[in-house]
């Protein structure tokens, strides 16, 4: 699972999602979450991406690389699911007044998790 966001994101709104990923990610294991953010190539994003993230998986990658879908002229935060043949799946845009959609959200991740575990037994 990834989740996908800009620098110009509510710094509330992405610390707040954050925080629900990483007690998520205490439950699966860091190794199933990725975090692209798409900041700018500088050494003041650098050093605040690292300081932001230190506990997450993280790429920063171009805006141009990772689609940023657009809504009422604002990019929009996202996360996704790559499939087993390595394509993006189950999109989701949170909400950082409705955690209970996002906890449904990673429910169902929780049970893709499951089922891919118990097919590669």
């Amino acid at each position: 699972m990834f989740f996908r966001y800009v620098n110009s994101s509510c710094n509330v709104c992405r610390d707040k999602i954050l925080k629900e990923l990483l007690l998520f990610q205490e439950e699966i294991g860091k190794e199933n979450v990725w975090i692209f953010p798409a900041y700018p190539d500088d050494r003041k994003s650098r050093i605040l991406l690292s300081a932001d993230l230190e506990k997450f998986n993280y790429v920063n990658i171009h805006r141009d690389s990772l689609y940023i879908p657009i809504y009422d002229g604002e990019e929009k935060s996202y996360f996704a699911w790559i499939n087993n043949d390595g394509e993006i799946d189950m999109v989701f845009f949170p909400d950082k007044d409705k955690a209970q959609y996002t906890k449904k959200y990673f429910f169902e991740v929780r049970k893709l998790l499951q089922a891919t575990k118990e097919i590669e037994k």
